[in-house]
């Protein structure tokens, strides 16, 4: 449907936007007559519009826009693209990834570190990635993957240490290229855990200024005191932002995104070097020994002093012999979130199970090849969504 468009809007994907006449400017970049830009599913972003355009499909597309807001969040981005190294921080759905976006597209480019691992748009949750961003730089569109790091949850929170170790490994290799780095982060906030974190992260990427957006009161001042970089407060855009419902769905898109094509790959272990599984590193207990020890128990081994149990019923359930023991309930592993490191990059997969007799684990992943590892997360999903053809 053609619209004759003058002012100030936002724009909602799935949708594409036809300049027919006059001129377009989508966060930061410009689209000229004859052109057109695809809004990813999942994204709402502020334009500047003037002229007649096509708007594919039409229905609820385009809204209009307060323009104090726009201008507002226009600022903010030019400001934030002023600095070589700037770590935006802020609470959920406050425009970071937006304003990031607005940055590049502002300085002509430069890479892009999304720390966000809950909704890494780049690659896939439960990973941060380093990738090059030329205009037009949208988020949920393409980038130049340039290295991925698996943190193996959806919150920092509680994988501190793997979080900014894959900061540090990310930010270094961008150093080795040179360029402009924007650093966009996850909503972890909280006093005084997430506002402890996202200094210690300014400081390992090498930050010359952190973008607090949204940020006030004790959050603000403790962020100020930590980071050396220059501290930079910008208020929180007025934009309805995604409730959790949302931001699930959200996720859930990008994951089924990075499991087109999957199938079930079955990996022995042994033969495969599997990290972050707290099995079949032993020796094998008996059958026999096992049930005198454990009720109802599948599958044991012993690391030295250590044993660990697979029990299709834990409650209860004695230690005997052993004084540090693991106890695991049977089909723990289902739907746990994996990195298969091949072909230079890391592939999502799902586990489906393990076969404790023939010792192998299922996978879910759309990875063909032989792995160089296997990296077991924390998060958990359910793989059965993503079985067969992906509804959008």
């Amino acid at each position: 449907m053609r619209f004759e468009l003058e002012g100030y809007y936002l724009i909602e994907g799935p949708s594409r936007l036809v300049v027919v006449r006059g001129e377009a400017e989508v966060i930061g970049y410009r689209v000229t007559e004859g052109e057109a830009l695809v809004i990813p599913a999942g994204r709402r972003f502020p334009a500047r519009l003037s002229g007649s355009f096509y708007v594919l499909p039409s229905v609820g597309r385009v809204v209009d826009l307060d323009e104090g807001l726009y201008t507002s969040m226009e600022e903010a981005a030019r400001l934030v693209s002023i600095y070589e190294r700037p770590v935006i921080v802020g609470p959920s759905d406050s425009g970071k990834s937006t304003i990031a976006a607005w940055a590049l597209n502002v300085s002509g480019g430069g890479f892009l570190l999304t720390m966000d691992i809950g909704q890494n748009e780049v690659h896939c949750p439960g990973f941060s990635s380093l990738a090059v961003a030329s205009p037009p730089v949208l988020p949920g569109g393409s980038f130049r993957l340039v290295s991925s790091c698996f943190v193996g949850t959806f919150s920092p929170r509680g994988a501190e240490k793997r979080y900014l170790g894959c900061a540090s490994l990310l930010a270094r290799l961008a150093s080795s290229m040179e360029g402009k780095m924007v650093v966009d982060t996850d909503g972890w906030v909280s006093f005084p855990d997430g506002i402890l974190l996202k200094a210690g992260l300014a400081g390992i990427v090498g930050s010359d200024a952190v973008i607090a957006i949204g940020l006030e009161g004790e959050a603000l001042n403790l962020l100020g005191s930590l980071v050396k970089a220059k501290l930079v407060e910008i208020p929180r855009p007025e934009i309805r932002a995604k409730d959790r419902e949302d931001r699930v769905r959200h996720r859930e898109r990008l994951i089924a995104r990075n499991l087109e094509g999957a199938r079930t790959r079955v990996f022995k272990a042994g033969k495969t070097r599997i990290l972050g599984l707290p099995l079949f590193k032993g020796t094998e207990i008996s059958r026999d020994v096992l049930e005198q020890l454990y009720a109802r128990a599948i599958y044991g081994e012993r690391v030295g002093e250590s044993i660990v149990v697979v029990a299709r019923r834990t409650k209860g359930a004695q230690r005997r012999e052993a004084r540090h023991v693991r106890i695991l309930q049977h089909g723990w592993e289902r739907g746990l979130i994996v990195s298969i490191q091949g072909g230079g990059k890391p592939w999502l997969g799902i586990i489906e199970k393990i076969d404790y007799q023939k010792k192998t684990i299922h996978i879910y992943t759309s990875f063909d090849g032989n792995p160089e590892c296997i990296i077991v997360g924390r998060e958990r999903i359910d793989p059965r969504p993503y079985k067969g053809k992906i509804a959008w």
